[in-house]
């Protein structure tokens, strides 16, 4: 029993690690700041939720997959650029920036989900 308890525990360790999400918020709170899950909306700078409002304009007016496929594309590289952004606030222990890349990386994940799935329903 200990054995399967030990194996849960280090392959739940896994997943969490290999998530930068995840990962990042971890760190994100043992520096003493609320999680992604706590903090919501609050803080959000207002850049941001901007740049979330134009995206989802822009993927809404989407109807390609050509196009979509090219925003997908976009996507990718944005969230590359906020997990670089993660890991050198992290390192320099800017954990405010850090933060606010984390949130822009939640959202662009989730705004890859949704891109996916229009292109999926096209597909179809």
């Amino acid at each position: 029993m200990l054995a399967s308890q030990y194996s849960t525990a280090i392959n739940d360790a896994y997943h969490l690690l290999k998530d930068p999400l995840k990962r990042a918020d971890i760190l994100l709170m043992k520096a003493g700041l609320a999680s992604i899950k706590d903090e919501g909306q609050n803080a959000l700078s207002p850049i941001l939720l901007m740049k979330v409002m134009e995206k989802r304009e822009t993927l809404s007016r989407l109807l390609t997959k050509e196009k979509l496929e090219d925003f997908h594309g976009k996507i990718v590289e944005n969230q590359k650029e906020y997990e670089a952004q993660i890991y050198d606030s992290l390192q320099q222990e800017d954990y405010i920036q850090a933060q606010q890349s984390l949130f822009a990386l939640q959202y662009e994940t989730k705004l890859l989900a949704d891109t996916v799935i229009k292109i999926k329903g096209l597909s179809s």
